[in-house]
Order: structure tokens, then C-alpha cells, then sequence
């Protein structure tokens, strides 16, 4: 697939994490880079998910992690979570990814968002939604937990802290 869209040196693969990582994948390679649900069990399950591939000591997790829908009880939990993993965190870059509102056009999402719904509130006209930048490293391991799977898809995008994620549309409810 990816010779078909012009790229020579990269593989692309159709994964859903809900699945374990395919044994060809796991323990091949020394990075990752993602930017994943901040749901406690969306959190955990993808970046295990991420952790399975990874070589072994010295090998990198880089991911975006915010304090917009993530509270200090969920940093904390998953601190704890990439311990138990035999990571140690090296660097945070606080507010690293900005996301633009003029440049990207959010409105759709907006409609969407627990938070608009929960209260009359205009669009924004400030740069508001950003991200830290973390990096983590093993220092032993990696360990590969045991990650209850969420119950539905729900579960895996939302939770109490979610207020302004937007809502895939298949999983819009029509009304």
C-alpha cells in the first residue's frame, strides 16, 4: 500500500489496538511516536500496545499527553503505569503542540464537544487546546502489563475527563 501512495521506505498497517500487537511487529523496534486517547484505559492499552514493539533497554516512547482532559490523578496513574513497565521519564516539553484554531477549522468538532453541550458557550478565538511532549525511556524491560480491554468503543475514547474530545462520527448518536 504504501508503493501505491508514493512511499518507498516505509510499511503502513491497518492495526486496531483493541487486538495485540501481531508477533511480527513486537520487539522490533527502538521508537515510538504517538498521540493517543487520554482515557485511562485508552491511555494504557494503546501505549502497551506501543511498548510491545520496542526492542529492549534504551529503547524511547515520545507521545502527547495534556492537561486539558488529563488530571494530576491521571498523570500520576499513568507515571506509575510506565514505572511498572520499566520506564523512566526523561523529558516533558509543557505546552510542545499548539493546536491553531484559525488554521485547522474545529467547528465541526465543536458541535461535539461535551463541554459545548454542557454550556452556551461561543467558538474560541484564542490558541487553547495544547499538549505536553514526554519522553520515556527503558531502563528494564520493557514489561508488558496486563491491560483490561474496555468494554466498548466508548470506553476506549471516553471518560469523565473528556470533555473536549470530538466525537467520531461512528460513534454519533443521530437523532
Amino acid at each position: 500500500k504504501s508503493q501505491e501512495i508514493g512511499y518507498k521506505n516505509i510499511e503502513i498497517y491497518n492495526y486496531n489496538v483493541i487486538n495485540d500487537l501481531p508477533e511480527e511487529l513486537r520487539r522490533k523496534f527502538d521508537v515510538f511516536v504517538t498521540d493517543p486517547v487520554e482515557t485511562q484505559k485508552g491511555l494504557k492499552l494503546f501505549i502497551n500496545r506501543c511498548i510491545s514493539a520496542l526492542k529492549g533497554e534504551g529503547s524511547v516512547g515520545y507521545m502527547g499527553f495534556t492537561h486539558r482532559e488529563a488530571s494530576l490523578k491521571k498523570w500520576h496513574d499513568f507515571e506509575e503505569f510506565l514505572i511498572k513497565s520499566g520506564f523512566v521519564i526523561t523529558d516533558i516539553l509543557r505546552d510542545f503542540t499548539i493546536y491553531p484554531e484559525e488554521d485547522n477549522q474545529w467547528e465541526d468538532f465543536y458541535r461535539t464537544y461535551r463541554i459545548m453541550k454542557e454550556f452556551d458557550l461561543e467558538l474560541p478565538n484564542v490558541d487553547w487546546y495544547k499538549s505536553c511532549f514526554m519522553r520515556f525511556e527503558v531502563v528494564q524491560g520493557p514489561n508488558i502489563l496486563e491491560i483490561p480491554l474496555p468494554q466498548n468503543l466508548e470506553e476506549l475514547y471516553f471518560d469523565d475527563e473528556a470533555w473536549a474530545t470530538p466525537v467520531p462520527s461512528f460513534l454519533e448518536k443521530k437523532e
